[in-house]
C-alpha cells in the first residue's frame, strides 16, 4: 500500500460510542481513512454530496429518515458504495431489504471490543469496505410503485402477483450430461439468485451450489428464505453427499467444494478477500466434474450469468454484462482497478500484520513501542489492537527475522516473544539488538522449556488483558528515572588521558558500573578513536603531550559539527580554577569536573550529560519515518 491513497469511509451511526469504535476500527486499517461521521440520515446524505466518500458505513436504525431511505436516496441521487454494518444478525429482513435498496453488502456491526471474535469481525468490516469501494456502481432512475416493491416475502414478484409455473426443462438442455450446477451471488445478489432459482424446474436433475457473499450471521436466514421462495428445497451444505434437486448454501466462514459423492466444507484462508469464495467452488467443479459441471457468477443486478474460467464446458448463456439498479456489473473478488484483491490482511515488510500503529483519529502513534513475536495472526492482532488502546504502538511478525528486520527500521521499548523453542534465540538476537525489556507469551511450563533468561518476564497470550497490564507495568519501570548504572550500562565513552596509571583507574571504575571504554594516551590515538565512531562521550585531560586540552578539545568540537556527531566532551583535570572551566566551556566542553573531586560526581555529572543526550537521539528516532518496505 506504500504510495497509494487511501480510500476515504464516511460513517453514518448514531451512536456516540460505536461511532468512536468505528473509527478506531478503520483508523487502524492502513488501507482505509475516515473521511467523517454523520448522526443521521439527513446528515450522511448532506455529507456525501460534500465529502464524496469512496464508501459509506451505514447503520440502518438511525434517528429520522432510516437506511433503507438513505441507501435509496443515494442510489438515486449521489451513487456511492453502501456497505450496512447491521447490530440484529436474526432480523433477515435488514440483510435482504438493504441489498435491494442497493446496498453492496451487510456485515456484523464489531459491537464491542471486549467479544472474543471482535477482530475477527473488525477484519472482515475493513475489508468489505475495501472490496465493495472498488464496485462501479451507477444511479437508480426508478423505483418500483410501492404495490410492485420486491420483498424478500414475495421473492421479486409484485405484491399479490400470481406465481408463474416453472417453465419446462429445454429439450437441448435435457440432452446434455450435466452433473452439478455452481453459482456465485455477489453482493447484490439475493433478487437476481432468487429469478435464477424460480426459473429451474422442479424436477431439475443436478444438485445446486450456492456461494453467496452475504455476513456470516445472516447466512442461516438467508438459506432458510431462498428456500421459502424458490420451488427447490434449500439447505446450508455440510460434510454430506448432496441430492440432485436440492440446493446448498455455504455457511459463513468456510469455503465449500462438491465432489461426485458429496460436499466438503473447508476451513482454509480468505480467496481473494473472500471466505466462502466462489473460485474455491468452481475450482473444486472443474476438478469433479470437469465439462458436467455448470458454473455461473451472478453479478447482483440479476441481468444475467456468464461463464466461468474453472468450468471449461459448462456454461449459462450470458446476456451481456451490465450495471443494474446500483449494484455492481462485476463486484466479484475484484480489487483495485480491476486487480484481484490479494488477502483480508493489509501485508508489510516484516510479517503479515507488522505495520506502523494508528490511534483512533487515524494519526501516527509516537508514545512507546512494542514489538511482537508471535506464530498466530490472531492472536497478534488482538494483542496489537489492545496495546494500541493503551496508546502503546505495536508491530507484530511471526518470526525472528522479520523481527530483525524491524529493529533495524526504528527503536522498540518492549519485546514480547512466544515461549515456543525458538524463543531463546530469538530474545538473543532481539536483545543483543535492542535492551528493551521484555517478555514471554506463554505457560510457565513452556517458558522454562524455551529456556528464558532469569530477568525476562512471562505470561499467558490467553489471557489478553493480563499480558496488556504486565506489558504497562515493564514499560512503567522503564520509564521511571534512570540510575547512574542505568546510563553508564548503555554509554561507550572514550578516555584521553597521557597518564597511564590514571587512563586505568578510570577505566576500572567506569567498567564496574557496565560502561564500555575505549582509552587513548595522545591526540593521534584519540582523534583516530572518534573516527572508528559510536562514542557517547569523550574525557579529556587539560595537560596533554604536544597540544593543550583546550585546543584538542577545540578539535573534538569541530569534527563533531561537522561530522553531525553528538558524543559529549567532559573535562577531566586537576587544574580547577576558574579560568580554566571558562576556556573549557567556550572552547566547546560540555562540562568540567576537578580530579579532587569524589568518583560519583564524576558518574553523575556523566549520568546527566548522557540522559540527555540519549532522550533527544530516542525522541529523533521515534520522529523519522519508518523506511519503506521492500
Amino acid at each position: 500500500m506504500s504510495g497509494a491513497r487511501k480510500i476515504r469511509v464516511l460513517v453514518v451511526e448514531d451512536s456516540p460510542v460505536v461511532q468512536q469504535l468505528l473509527a478506531h476500527v478503520i483508523g487502524e486499517d492502513p488501507r482505509l481513512e475516515l473521511a467523517g461521521i454523520a448522526a443521521s440520515g439527513e446528515q450522511a446524505l448532506r455529507m456525501v454530496d460534500s465529502l464524496r466518500p469512496d464508501v459509506v458505513s451505514l447503520d440502518i436504525r438511525l434517528p429520522g429518515i432510516d437506511g433503507f431511505a438513505v441507501t435509496q436516496r443515494l442510489m438515486r441521487d449521489h451513487p456511492v458504495p453502501i456497505v450496512v454494518v447491521a447490530s440484529d444478525v436474526r432480523d433477515l429482513d435488514i440483510p435482504m431489504r438493504a441489498l435491494q435498496a442497493g446496498a453492496l453488502a451487510v456485515v456484523e456491526k464489531p459491537g464491542s471490543m471486549a467479544r472474543a471474535d471482535y477482530q475477527t469481525v473488525a477484519r472482515h468490516l475493513c475489508t468489505q469496505l475495501t472490496i465493495m469501494s472498488q464496485v462501479k456502481v451507477i444511479r437508480q432512475r426508478g423505483r418500483p410503485r410501492n404495490g410492485d416493491e420486491e420483498s424478500p416475502g414475495n421473492g421479486g414478484r409484485g405484491k399479490g402477483a400470481a406465481v408463474p409455473p416453472p417453465p419446462p426443462l429445454p429439450p437441448s438442455t435435457a440432452k446434455r450430461q450435466f452433473r452439478a450446477l455452481g453459482i456465485a451471488a455477489s453482493t447484490g445478489g439475493p433478487a437476481a439468485l432468487v429469478k435464477l432459482l424460480r426459473g429451474l424446474p422442479t424436477n431439475f436433475p443436478l444438485p445446486v451450489f450456492v456461494v453467496q457473499h452475504i455476513g456470516a450471521p445472516f447466512v442461516a436466514g438467508f438459506a432458510s428464505w431462498l428456500g421459502s421462495v424458490t420451488p427447490l428445497p434449500v439447505a446450508l451444505a455440510s460434510d454430506a453427499p448432496h441430492r440432485p434437486g436440492h440446493v446448498y448454501v455455504a455457511p459463513g466462514e468456510l469455503h465449500l467444494t462438491a465432489e461426485p459423492g458429496g460436499m466438503r466444507l473447508v476451513h482454509g484462508d480468505p480467496v481473494c478477500g473472500q471466505r466462502p469464495s466462489g473460485d474455491v467452488l468452481f475450482s473444486s467443479l472443474a476438478s469433479a466434474f470437469g465439462a458436467a459441471g455448470r458454473a455461473a457468477d451472478r453479478h447482483g443486478g440479476g441481468r444475467g450469468a456468464r461463464p466461468h474460467r474453472h468450468a471449461p464446458g459448462g456454461r449459462l448463456h450470458h446476456r451481456g454484462a451490465r450495471l443494474h439498479r446500483g449494484h455492481p456489473q462485476h463486484a466479484g473478488d475484484r480489487g483495485p482497478a480491476g486487480r484481484r484483491y490479494r488477502g483480508a490482511a493489509h501485508r508489510q515488510g516484516g510479517g503479515p500484520f507488522a505495520g506502523t500503529g494508528f490511534d483512533g483519529s487515524g494519526a501516527l502513534m509516537s508514545g512507546p513501542r512494542a514489538l511482537i513475536v508471535i506464530a498466530s495472526q490472531t492472536q497478534g492482532l488482538l494483542l496489537k489492537l489492545m496495546l494500541e488502546e493503551q496508546g502503546i504502538e505495536a508491530s507484530c511478525v511471526e518470526t525472528v527475522e522479520p523481527a530483525v528486520a524491524e529493529l533495524a527500521r526504528r527503536p522498540f521499548d518492549l519485546l514480547m516473544v512466544e515461549a515456543d523453542g525458538e524463543a531463546a534465540r530469538t530474545l538473543t538476537e532481539l536483545r543483543r539488538r535492542c535492551p528493551a525489556p521484555a517478555m514471554l507469551l506463554g505457560s510457565a511450563e513452556r517458558a522454562a522449556e524455551a529456556g528464558a533468561p532469569a530477568d525476562v518476564q512471562w505470561v499467558d497470550p490467553a489471557d489478553s488483558q493480563g499480558v496488556v497490564q504486565q506489558a504497562m507495568a515493564l514499560l512503567d519501570r522503564r520509564n521511571a528515572p534512570p540510575t547512574v548504572s542505568d546510563i553508564l550500562q548503555r554509554a561507550r565513552i572514550l578516555v584521553v588521558d597521557d597518564s597511564a596509571t590514571y587512563r586505568e583507574f578510570l577505566r576500572a571504575e567506569l567498567e564496574e558500573d557496565g560502561c564500555h571504554v575505549v582509552a587513548a594516551r595522545n591526540a593521534d590515538e584519540a582523534v583516530a578513536a572518534l573516527e572508528d565512531g559510536g562514542l557517547d562521550c569523550v574525557i579529556l585531560d587539560l595537560v596533554m603531550p604536544g597540544t593543550s586540552g583546550t585546543q584538542l578539545c577545540e578539535r573534538f568540537d569541530r569534527f563533531r559539527r561537522r561530522r553531525g556527531l553528538f558524543f559529549q566532551i567532559v573535562i577531566l583535570t586537576s587544574q580547577e580554577g576558574d579560568d580554566r572551566l571558562t576556556a573549557s566551556l567556550t572552547a566547546g566542553a560540555d562540562d568540567f569536573v576537578g580530579k579532587s573531586q569524589p568518583m560519583d560526581i564524576l558518574k553523575i555529572r556523566l549520568m546527566a550529560l548522557l540522559r540527555r543526550k540519549y532522550m533527544v537521539e530516542d525522541h529523533l528516532a521515534r520522529l523519522s519515518p519508518p523506511m519503506p518496505s521492500a
